[in-house]
């Protein structure tokens, strides 16, 4: 039988500390997200799609063969360099993380880690939730062909 789980470790730097997350795929926080929406946390759900958004592009470094981790734009900048392909999955690709760019900078900033307060709207939070429920759809549709 084979023991051995699949797991990715995300980490950053704060305060000069390391600190190291590891993320199970079975946690869903686009459902946490949308529960703390119900509850009018419209800021603690920005800050928890913020959390999916970096899942989703660190999954997005790893198949498409972007180099070592940097900053979050700089990753997504690297995976649409590559936009002249014609394939119809990668035009999709484009397509939507052009449209989570737009949210990252509503909703899923880098702020939404430190700071609880939101100059954002429920409909934008909607919007994001709906491109990341894409971006997911995507690369589960590429981890089901490479299997």
């Amino acid at each position: 039988t084979n023991d051995w789980e699949l797991k990715n470790i995300f980490s950053r730097i704060i305060d000069s500390n390391l600190e190291s997350i590891i993320y199970n795929k079975e946690s869903n926080y686009i459902l946490i997200a949308e529960s703390n929406l119900k509850n009018d946390n419209i800021s603690i759900a920005g800050h928890i799609l913020r959390k999916e958004f970096e899942r989703i592009i660190e999954e997005l470094r790893i198949i498409n063969g972007v180099g070592a981790k940097e900053k979050l734009s700089n990753t997504i900048d690297e995976i649409l360099k590559g936009n002249d392909s014609t394939d119809i999955n990668r035009s999709k690709l484009i397509k939507l993380l052009k449209k989570a760019k737009f949210y990252q900078d509503i909703v899923m900033h880098p702020a939404s880690h430190e700071v609880y307060s939101s100059d954002f709207t429920t409909k934008e939070v909607n919007g994001a939730i709906i491109v990341l429920k894409e971006l997911n759809k995507y690369i589960n549709s590429l981890t089901k062909i490479s299997k």
